[in-house]
Parts: structure tokens; C-alpha cells; sequence
């Protein structure tokens, strides 16, 4: 079996819909997954589904339907003159003429059977005023409303959409198909309207055209293509690997190490006014050498020479991450159930909180929670950390709210602590220091005193430990 939704079946499908032309529109209903126009020739129903969209006729009205006020008030007792197909598309409308005041406008219905992308459009007019529409997909290459001027969607032809691949059915090359000595109108399915039997047109099998509820059609289509729910393996599996790209792709985008090295030996060597002959094909290096050439030498060599180190450190890093995910991926691979689990809670991220928040993992795998901003930071604090979740924040200085996350009502490792301690100060006034003193407790023992000011807050039984704040270049090793 298959349903073809390329140019040449919404030819055939516009033709078999000529039964309608000169119907006069009764009325109009919103069901789920479409719209039905009830016409005094019988009623249109038009599917509109990413994986089937279709239009049908029936003799009875569909169930769980909801009557279209705001479109039957336009096109109440207006008449179909005609339905065509646009621009050899797979797009059709209804030219509709509608009588206002012993006058007669000009409407348009289109109905856009693209997959992915299935629309409605009600347009007023030669300039196709938007006046309603039925939408269930958008797109980023247009957009449209009420008011703008329609544009019907771009969309490569010559593609079909089918149940069954190996069950394919020649199609003809689009050009002047109605005039080819080839099309058959036999495949056009003539519409017999009768109680309680639909009619899909274009519907094809080998041996004999079938009549099935499309509703019956769409919940097969929908089933077929639903892919088997994966489970946690291969969520684990597909998330480690996007990682594991992520840290390659990131390595592999760093600045040349032997060319920067050789920028800086160059400096080093050569006087300033002869500094214009060092060139980078590389634009960003490039740019690093012009705002090089603006220093003293002394100042120059300093920076290319820092630089040098951080990269090199921040390459020695990705492969420490990608050493440890391959090894975390053999785990996985082999179902190791305490490793995937492990994995899949400490990856999991909740959208809500991943915007307000900066989350990290802790060396035993525990969650970090850091504020962004002060209006997030009682929320962080007071409604996600629980009463023995673990609360860090800078001695005497301003800084993010920390929060280390327990599962169990045990203390975490001090490995945790030093950590969190040292994220607490990298997200403080005081990063910049040597030594910072970070305070910690409970979360339970932290208060908000009235009418304080945001993300002021009072710890006690509080213990201080002092760390260097973490160099940024370590956030990789820890960032979720």
C-alpha cells in the first residue's frame, strides 16, 4: 500500500475533487486533526498531519468536532466555483465567491498538503489577505498572520511520503501532466458519497483501490512511523556520544599550538617595526596579532606566551573528558545498569532550571546548582534546595548562591565540598583572589531576614573553608 503525496497525486486529487465545484458551503467544523467544510454535494474533510495530510469526503459529520464561528461567519452559503491546484505544487485551493451587499468578493481557501508543514489560509481578495487560518506547523522561511499578505511555502517536488517503500508506484516527471499521453484518469478514484464510507483519493493498492476511514488511515500511519520508545541504554548511549563529539569538535577548533608558539619565538626575536611581516591565515589568530602589535614587546610576549599555556591546558583537559567518556561509554555499551543510571540522572536536565541556573557535577557525581542572577537565587535556595542540601557562599563578599545536591541525609565527600567551595568563589567579587573563604552549611540553617535586600541571606552552624577560586579552563571537567 502506499499513499503518495507528491505533485502528480494532488493533481489527480484536485481533479477527483471537481465533484464539489459549484457546491455551496453550508457550514464548517474544527475536529482534531483538521477542518470539515459541509457542502450540499457532501462534506470535504481535510487531514492535516507532519505524517499524512489528505482531503477526504464523507456523508456523516466526523465526532469530537467544534463548530468554526469565525469561518462560517465569512463563508456561510458561499459557493466553490472552483479548486485547482497551485503552481504544480502540493498545495490546493478553493476559489470561493462569497455575496456581501448585492456584490460578490473574491475568497480563497489553501490548503497546504506538505509534510511537516500542513496549513490552512483563508485570503481575501487578489493581493490574498490573510483573513483566518488553520495552522498546525510554521516555518522559519516565512511568517504569517492575520493581515499580511499569503505566500504559499517553498517545498522541493517530486518527493512522496509513503507507508510501504517497497511497494512503489512510477510517477510521471511533472511537466504539462493533464496533456501527457500517459495519465490515466483511471487513477483518479471517483467519489461515490454514501453513508458511513469515506473516500481517500489518491488511495492505491496493486490490486484494488480500498475505502477506510482516513482517521483509521492516519492513527496506521502515525503507529507505523512511531519509532519504538528507546530505552535507557540507548538514551545513555546516544548522550554520551554527543558529548564525546561536542569535546572533539571544541579540541579541534582551538588555535594551532605550533603556529602560536612560533607567533611568539617571531616576537620575541624581531624588533617592533618589523612585527607588520607576522600574518596569520587564521582569522582569529589574526586578530590576536593585531591587538598584539598595539603592546609593548615585553607585554606582547607575556600575553601569546599566556595564551600558550591556557591552551595547552585546555587541550590536556578534553582529552582527560574524552578519555574518561570513552570509558564511560564501554560501561554502557556492556549494560552496566548502576553506570547507566548513574549517568542518566546526573545528565538530566530540567529546561526551567537550566536557564536560571549554571549546574555542574561534583568528582562523586552529585549536581551543583549555581544562581545567575539575585532574583534567582531564593528560588535556588529556598524552593529547589532541600532542608539537607548543602549551602555555599563567599565569607563577607558578594557572590552566586551554591547549592550541592544530596540524595541521602549523609555528608558528601570533602572532594565535593573542596569543589563546590572553589565554583562558589569563581562565581564571586572575589575570583580574582588567591585565596578565597568560602562559607558552608546546610540548607536547612540558612534564612532570609524580612525586608532584606535580594539574596541576602543568614547562615548558621556555618563552617569556612579557604580555597583558590577554580580556573575557568576546569569548568569543562565539571559542566553538565
Amino acid at each position: 500500500m502506499k499513499i503518495l503525496t507528491d505533485a502528480l497525486s494532488i493533481c489527480m486529487l484536485s481533479k477527483s475533487l471537481q465533484k464539489f465545484s459549484k457546491s455551496i458551503i453550508k457550514d464548517i467544523f474544527f475536529f482534531p486533526s483538521g477542518l470539515s467544510f459541509i457542502t450540499d454535494s457532501g462534506l470535504i474533510n481535510i487531514i492535516l498531519h507532519a505524517r499524512f495530510s489528505w482531503i477526504f469526503s464523507s456523508c456523516n459529520i466526523l465526532t469530537n468536532t467544534k463548530r468554526a464561528t469565525g469561518w462560517i461567519e465569512v463563508l456561510k452559503n458561499s459557493t466553490i466555483d472552483n479548486i485547482l491546484q497551485y503552481n504544480n505544487d502540493r498545495i490546493i485551493y478553493f476559489n470561493v465567491s462569497v455575496e456581501q451587499f448585492a456584490s460578490v468578493e473574491k475568497w480563497y481557501i489553501w490548503i497546504e498538503l506538505i509534510g511537516g508543514f500542513p496549513n490552512i489560509f483563508l485570503t481575501k481578495g487578489s493581493n490574498y489577505k490573510i483573513v483566518r487560518f488553520f495552522r498546525k506547523s510554521r516555518s522559519k522561511t516565512r511568517t504569517l498572520s492575520v493581515g499580511s499578505n499569503y505566500q504559499p511555502l517553498k517545498y522541493k517536488l517530486n518527493e512522496t511520503t509513503s507507508l510501504n517503500k517497497d511497494n512503489t508506484i512510477d510517477t510521471l516527471k511533472f511537466k504539462n501532466i493533464t496533456e501527457s499521453n500517459n495519465f490515466s484518469s483511471e487513477n483518479v478514484i471517483k467519489i461515490e458519497v454514501k453513508p458511513d464510507i469515506y473516500h481517500i483519493f489518491p488511495y492505491f493498492n496493486q490490486e484494488k483501490f480500498t475505502k477506510i476511514d482516513p482517521l483509521t488511515i492516519l492513527k496506521e500511519i502515525t503507529d507505523i512511523d512511531r519509532e519504538k520508545e528507546p530505552d535507557d541504554k540507548e538514551i545513555a548511549l546516544n548522550k554520551i556520544e554527543k558529548k564525546i563529539e561536542i569535546f572533539k569538535r571544541n579540541k579541534n577548533t582551538m588555535l594551532n599550538l605550533e603556529e602560536l608558539k612560533n607567533i611568539g619565538e617571531k616576537i620575541k626575536i624581531l624588533p617592533e617595526n618589523h612585527w607588520d611581516s607576522i600574518k596569520s591565515e587564521n582569522p582569529k589568530l589574526e586578530y590576536f596579532i593585531r591587538r598584539l602589535k598595539k603592546l609593548k614587546k615585553g607585554t606582547a610576549i607575556k600575553k601569546i606566551f599566556s595564551l600558550y599555556r591556557k591552551l595547552i591546558n585546555q587541550n590536556l583537559i578534553y582529552d582527560e573528558m574524552i578519555k574518561k567518556n570513552l570509558k564511560l561509554k564501554k560501561k554502557i555499551l556492556k549494560g552496566d545498569k548502576e553506570t547507566i543510571e548513574n549517568y542518566l540522572k546526573i545528565s538530566e536536565k530540567d529546561n526551567k532550571t537550566g536557564k536560571k541556573f549554571r549546574i555542574f557535577q561534583s568528582p562523586s557525581g552529585r549536581k551543583i546548582y549555581i544562581s545567575k542572577k539575585k532574583e534567582d537565587a531564593y528560588d535556588l535556595t529556598f524552593k529547589i534546595a532541600k532542608p539537607n542540601d548543602y549551602f555555599f557562599h563567599t565569607k563577607d563578599a558578594p557572590g552566586a548562591h551554591t547549592v550541592l545536591i544530596l540524595d541521602e541525609k549523609k555528608d558528601p565527600p570533602i572532594g565535593d565540598i573542596e569543589i563546590t567551595a572553589q565554583l562558589a568563589a569563581l562565581f564571586s567579587s572575589q575570583k580574582n583572589s588567591s585565596v578565597v573563604p568560602v562559607q558552608y552549611t546546610k540548607r536547612k540553617y540558612v534564612r532570609k531576614p524580612r525586608k532584606s535586600p535580594q539574596g541576602f541571606v543568614v547562615l548558621e552552624r556555618e563552617k569556612v573553608i579557604f580555597v583558590k577560586p577554580m580556573n575557568s579552563d576546569d569548568l569543562i571537567r565539571y559542566k553538565i
